[in-house]
């Protein structure tokens, strides 16, 4: 799995609440150590800890959360999945700017979480075009939840 490029790899939901997390100031620290290691703690019910080892090429080697759900299993890799998503927000935001930051929603408008969150953006700026054109395009590119215009 790529730090970017797995919303293949987990749920939409997963990935829209990582975003939620991120947006929310949910990340109490990041810091990478040696060896592309990134050791995050995550405020949820309570304060996590997690570490996230990529390779050269971003490749997730590793991952860890002193989370309750960290036991292994599918339901396991999807909450691992929403955290390593929240360090990813963080990282592409802190190291690579809000301009990369709202790149990377615009390049997975085809989910409908990315979308529905760039069109409430839009909304909140006043940006009436764009919830036009963001919608629109959106119903051509959604393959998994087309109708979101009718909602």
């Amino acid at each position: 799995m790529n730090l970017y490029n797995f919303e293949n790899d987990i749920d939409n939901m997963i990935v829209a609440r990582g975003y939620d997390y991120f947006e929310n100031d949910y990340i109490a620290s990041v810091k990478l150590n040696e060896g592309n290691v990134y050791e995050a703690q995550v405020e949820g019910t309570d304060l996590y800890n997690i570490r996230v080892e990529l390779d050269h090429e971003y490749e997730i080697i590793e991952t860890q959360c002193d989370c309750p759900y960290d036991m292994g299993d599918a339901r396991s890799v999807n909450y691992l999945g929403e955290k390593i998503n929240l360090i990813r927000y963080h990282m592409i935001k802190e190291h690579d700017g809000q301009k990369k930051a709202q790149e990377f929603i615009e390049q997975n408008l085809q989910y409908s979480n990315f979308r529905k969150m760039a069109i409430e953006m839009a909304l909140k700026n006043k940006e009436y075009d764009s919830v036009i054109k963001l919608t629109l395009d959106g119903e051509k590119k959604d393959t998994s939840w087309a109708g979101l215009i009718n909602q």
